[in-house]
C-alpha cells in the first residue's frame, strides 16, 4: 500500500506533536518532526518535478504543432 501525505495528516502530526505527552519525549518528538519534514519536503520536490516534466512536454508539444503548420500539415494533429 502507497503512503500519501494529505494537508489533513500534515496538520494532525503538528498537532499531535504540539500535545503535553511529547514534551515527556523531546527525542522522539523531535524525530518525528525530522521524518516529517523530509516527507513533505519529498512531496514538494516531486511536484515541483512532476510540473516540471509537465512544461518541458508541453513546450515540445508546441514546437511540433508549429513546425506542423510551417509545413503545412494539419490532418496528422487532428487525428
Amino acid at each position: 500500500m502507497r503512503y500519501s501525505l494529505k494537508l489533513t495528516s500534515f496538520l494532525q502530526y503538528f498537532v499531535v506533536l504540539g500535545k503535553s505527552i511529547f514534551l515527556h519525549f523531546r527525542s522522539i518528538s523531535n524525530k518525528l518532526k525530522k521524518v516529517v519534514s523530509i516527507r513533505v519536503e519529498m512531496c514538494i520536490k516531486s511536484s515541483i518535478s512532476h510540473l516540471h516534466k509537465r512544461d518541458f512536454i508541453m513546450m515540445y508539444w508546441a514546437k511540433i504543432q508549429s513546425n506542423c503548420d510551417m509545413l503545412g500539415i494539419k490532418e496528422m494533429l487532428n487525428e
